[in-house]
């Protein structure tokens, strides 16, 4: 297995790369698969692609964490973050922030009937004070899930989204 690093050294402007797997396909998407689509232009987060060579736009595939790509010198395979249930010490961090606790209870009910702050900036310096921010949006590879009470982690490989075959 190459690093993240070998990765972007080896996609170079020219170079071609075909898609051969992509989650979201399905039978009558089918014919966009395995096309050559060539290197147009490089950044740090990702690259552009276009079927014609010397084209000065084309579709972006952008890069996610390293910790979600798998590359071998010739397969490039795109994970997606696991959604996993959450730990002791993240249930212990949820259950207890300010806003959930008794001894704040009417200042929660006075938020409902104003705008709010009181307690979400006792929540966010909580959050905060705790190195937890995935609270509040991705922070160190995770991100909270407020609708099935879980955890998006993009330490652990999900099911694959992508795969490229990259051509020599």
């Amino acid at each position: 297995m190459k690093t993240f690093t070998n990765l972007k050294k080896d996609l170079i402007i020219g170079k071609g790369i075909k898609m051969t797997y992509n989650k979201l396909f399905n039978d009558r998407t089918n014919n966009l698969l395995n096309k050559v689509r060539y290197i147009i232009k490089i950044q740090t987060n990702g690259v552009y692609l276009s079927e014609d060579k010397n084209a000065s736009k084309g579709s972006f595939l952008e890069f996610p964490p390293a910790s979600l790509i798998s590359y071998d010198g010739e397969t490039l395979k795109i994970y997606e973050p696991i959604l996993r249930e959450l730990t002791t010490t993240e249930k212990s961090i949820l259950d207890n922030e300010p806003s959930n606790r008794k001894e704040n209870e009417q200042l929660s009910i006075n938020d409902v009937l104003t705008d709010g702050s009181q307690t979400y900036w006792m929540d966010k310096k909580y959050y905060n004070d705790l190195n937890a921010n995935w609270r509040w949006g991705e922070h160190k590879g995770l991100r909270y899930d407020i609708n099935n009470r879980k955890m998006w982690d993009n330490k652990i490989l999900g099911d694959l989204s992508l795969q490229y075959t990259i051509i020599k």
